[in-house]
């Protein structure tokens, strides 16, 4: 029997405490919390993981140089000493397995495709328990009405949205996230896919990794998956982030009230693909 929504996240060790002080102990602190929030969770590592000891969990250990994302590394390199980033300050730009680690979501979500049995798939981010109030009476996700209404609705992907200062008046346009912006217009924090559009997604992005560095321009996931809805004619539902904090998708999930109503979702998709 298939389970409705596989969880999943992962946490590799980056040495990013160098860069902008975040430890991988910090981040093993907050992934406790997150797999509480989350039974069931599946957390691929690189031995990051090893002693982590939380009930219900499952840690798959992998080596970045077994993924294929991980491919890009040496040339993306090669691209960062002459690019010229709008956001010189961003650690997309200065730590460069930053931003493969956040595309390698869509090829771990790949793997779980042909090894396991589930309608559909989630991605939360290892820290995203920071971004859940723990002393909320939130439901299990298995049982969510929201879960069951992208399920039940053939919706094939469902993103957070964030507007504020990213629409256009008077016609109402989502802009366009340029490279070496960092603009973050959809969220990467939490995601989720409907089984059949787990390969589809890997497959794009496998494009867009081999077309910016023969293009010489680079970013990360969520400039990504702006240009990606923005050329997509998929059934996608949006969750506007809330005023406080990203990471509102799997708040919803959990039953936190929506902002706005899932009808309204067609409508944001015509702004995402709206062209001048």
């Amino acid at each position: 029997m298939r389970t409705p929504c596989l969880v999943y996240t992962a946490l590799f060790d980056l040495s990013r405490e160098s860069v902008d002080g975040r430890s991988i102990q910090q981040y093993l602190d907050w992934l406790r919390e997150t797999a509480l929030i989350f039974p069931g969770l599946i957390v691929f590592h690189d031995g990051s993981c090893d002693k982590l000891e939380v009930p219900g969990i499952e840690c798959i250990k992998i080596e970045k140089s077994e993924l294929l994302t991980f491919t890009y590394l040496n040339p993306l390199k090669e691209l960062l000493r002459d690019f010229k980033p709008i956001a010189t300050r961003d650690i997309t730009f200065s730590l460069p397995e930053y931003a493969l680690v956040q595309f390698a979501k869509f090829e771990l979500a790949n793997k779980l495709l042909e090894e396991r049995s589930f309608d559909s798939i989630l991605w939360v981010d290892a820290g995203i328990s920071r971004f859940i109030d723990k002393t909320k009476p939130y439901s299990s996700l298995m049982d969510s009405m929201f879960l069951k209404q992208l399920l039940n609705f053939e919706y094939q992907f469902a993103f957070e949205i964030d507007l504020r200062r990213n629409i256009t008046i008077p016609r109402l346009k989502v802009p366009v996230a340029e490279f070496g912006s960092c603009r973050r217009i959809i969220s990467g924090t939490s995601f989720w896919i409907r089984r059949d559009g787990i390969d589809l997604i890997w497959k794009n992005v496998q494009q867009h990794l081999s077309s910016m560095i023969s293009r010489s321009v680079w970013d990360n996931e969520q400039v990504y998956l702006r240009e990606f809805l923005g050329n997509s004619n998929h059934e996608t539902a949006f969750v506007l982030q809330s005023k406080s904090s990203t990471g509102t998708l799997a708040r919803v999930l959990l039953g936190e009230q929506a902002r706005l109503p899932i009808r309204f979702s067609k409508f944001l998709c015509k702004m995402l693909r709206y062209k001048e």
